[in-house]
Formats: C-alpha cells, structure tokens, sequence
C-alpha cells in the first residue's frame, strides 16, 4: 500500500507544481500593465518578475519532489506484495487528492505572502517620487513647487487633469502595495491612509 500511495502523492505533487509553473507564465498579475511603457522602470514589470521567481521555485520544488516519490513508489510498487482490498486504494487516493488540494492552497498563500515580503519594500521605493508628487498637488491646489515658488497661476483644465492623474497615480500605488482604495474614499483620505509606508525614507530605499 506504501508503494501505492508514494506514486499517486508523487503524481499529484507533480501535476502542482507544474500547474504552478504555468501559472506563473501564462497567467501574471496584471498582464496587460506589465506591458506598458512608464518613465523608469515600469513597476508592474518588476513586481511580476519577483511574483514569478517565487512562484517558479515554489512549483519546481513540487515537481522535483513528486518525481522522487514517483520513483519511490514504483519501487516499493513492484518489489513488495500488496494484498489490500480494492476500496482501500480508492479510499487512499481520495485523501491524497483532498491533501493535494489543501497543499495547492497553502502554497498560493505562501507564494502571496513571501512575494509581498519583497516587492512592497521594492514597491515603495519605486513609487516613492509617485506619491510625493500626489502629496504636492493634494497640498496645494494642485500647483508645482517651482509655480508656488513663483506664484504662477494654473488654469482649471490643468487643475482637472492634475486631479484626474492624481487619482489614477495613487490608484497605481495602491494596486502596487495591495492596499486598493476604498469605495467613495476620497484622494486626500486615500493619501493619508498610504502615508505610514513612505514616513521612513531610508528604511524603505535600495542599498
């Protein structure tokens, strides 16, 4: 029966891990973003090469494994003699199906939370000239420093499209860190509620 069981787990650790594997590459997180243009690096880019790294690894790591207890099942398979009765098998492989199953949701909360670990401090530094720019206009009517500086009037067309970028750029940040906007939260109640990641500058920055 150990024979029976190390094949079939091995099978299903190997279909996870290359389900996890083409996820990772026929389905990121936003596709369509990653292949924009944006001044710099584009973020979306980068935090789906980290998500995919990780991702890749984690379902390599199940193949690898899956084949190794393959291996060891076929050899406990044909050199022992197995007398059970037929429903233990089925009995068997319905546990091992409903483990796989639990396996396969453990590892996307693993993936999750060990991706977020490293591309939100990326994230924020990133994104750091971003949110300090929504910060100037929130501030201050939407108005540059250097046309506070030199008190340079702007007309409504540039307020109104300095507030539309400012809700898409802080839309942009929060999609980025996964904190999204709430509904009817205005910007200025937004910005603040984002604030506590960008307080530390230099926690938060590259070496």
């Amino acid at each position: 029966m150990l024979g029976f069981d190390l094949t079939i787990f091995g099978t299903s650790l190997g279909s996870l891990g290359s389900f996890i594997l083409a996820k990772s590459y026929l389905a990121p997180s936003f596709a369509k973003r990653a292949t924009q243009s944006f001044l710099g690096q584009n973020p979306y880019l980068v935090r789906n090469q980290i998500m995919q790294r990780i991702e890749a690894q984690t379902g390599m790591s199940w193949v690898l494994l899956g084949f190794l207890l393959l291996s060891v099942g076929t050899v406990f398979t044909s050199t022992l003699e197995d007398t059970h009765p037929a429903q233990d098998y089925w009995s068997h492989f319905i546990a091992i199906t409903i483990g796989t199953i639990t396996l396969h949701i453990l590892s996307s909360k693993w993936i999750k939370h060990r991706s977020k670990q490293e591309y939100v401090p990326i994230m924020i530094y990133l994104q750091r000239g971003l949110y300090e720019r929504c910060g100037t206009y929130l501030q201050n009517n939407y108005k540059e420093r250097h046309e506070i500086e030199q008190g340079i009037s702007i007309s409504e067309d540039i307020v109104d499209k300095r507030r539309t970028s400012t809700r898409t750029d802080l839309d942009q940040i929060g999609q980025l860190i996964d904190i999204p906007r709430k509904p009817l939260e205005i910007d200025r109640e937004y910005f603040g509620r984002l604030s506590h990641l960008f307080l530390n500058k230099g926690s938060n920055e590259k070496e």
